[in-house]
Formats: C-alpha cells, structure tokens, sequence
C-alpha cells in the first residue's frame, strides 16, 4: 500500500529519531547524575531510594570523631530497575578507618560480578583512610555500588562526629 501523503515518511521519520532518543537518553544518562537534564526523572531514577544506620561501641576521642564501629545501609536502583543494598560496617579509631566490612544484597546476575569485584577491593581501598578523606571511587569496576557506599559512607561520617 502507497502512502498518499508527501509528508509521510517525514513524519515517521520524525517520529522514529525521537523515539531512539528517548530511548538511547534512558539507557544511557548516568543515574545519580544531577544536571538540568538528569534532574527532571530524578524521581525516577534515584540512585539513593532509602538509608538508616546505627552506631554501637563509641568511645569519644580527640579527632572530632568518636571511635567505635558504625553500620549504615543504603539501597540503590541498578540499570535494569532493580534494587539493590548494601550494608556497610566500619570500624574507626583516632578518625582513621580501621575495618571495614561490605554485605549486598543483589537482584541480578549482571550485579552480583560487579558487586564480587568491588567486595573484593574495597577493604584494602579504604582501611587506613581517614574517615573525612575516604572514598570508594568505583572500586572494582562497580561504579553504582560504589556510589551507594560512598552514600552510606556519608552516613557513618555524620555519626561519628564528636
């Protein structure tokens, strides 16, 4: 069947670049990112979807923060609109970070090799750091839960202030 219409094919043409750019722009804006872009589907794609911590063994110190071991969980949507978590325990002593122990929680093969990387390296990338300076910085390749522990990391600082 013939289209009758000269502008047909340009209005499917239209029509089809706007929806590769819809699609591509989803697919491929970083989550987390706050630009003017990213901001407007921020409330579809938050990086941070809920967070709490507890504290337990403080003892005050002259570093500004107590020493002790702190425990924040932070959860985090991954590409695919799953959800995972991770719990993150660190000791700390004098402001420095002496332990630090990760728990994820994943929804999704192609999480889980990112997340088993990034447990791999994490301890060793922030044991000894100073608690104010510490960060994950894609850690092991896994650049989303390193974000989310960066945000859980966050957590830990506020509470150990003295």
């Amino acid at each position: 069947m013939k289209s009758s219409h000269p502008l047909t094919p340009m209005l499917v043409g239209a029509l089809a670049v706007a929806v590769i750019t819809g699609v591509g722009g989803y697919l491929f804006v970083p989550y987390g990112t706050t630009s003017n872009l990213a901001t407007t589907a921020s409330s579809e794609v938050a990086t941070v979807v809920a967070s709490s911590a507890t504290t337990t063994n403080a003892a005050s110190t002259a570093t500004n923060y107590k020493d002790g071991t702190y425990t924040a969980t932070t959860s985090y949507r991954v590409p695919h609109g799953s959800v995972n978590s991770i719990k993150v325990t660190l000791t700390v002593k004098a402001g420095v970070i002496t332990a630090a122990k990760t728990v994820n929680d994943t929804s999704d093969r192609e999480s889980a090799g990112y997340v088993d990387s990034f447990e791999s390296n994490i301890e060793s990338a922030i044991v000894g750091s100073s608690l104010n300076g510490a960060s994950a910085s894609r850690v092991g390749g896994a650049s989303l839960t390193s974000v989310a522990f960066d945000d859980a990391l966050q957590t830990i600082v506020n509470d150990a202030k003295a």
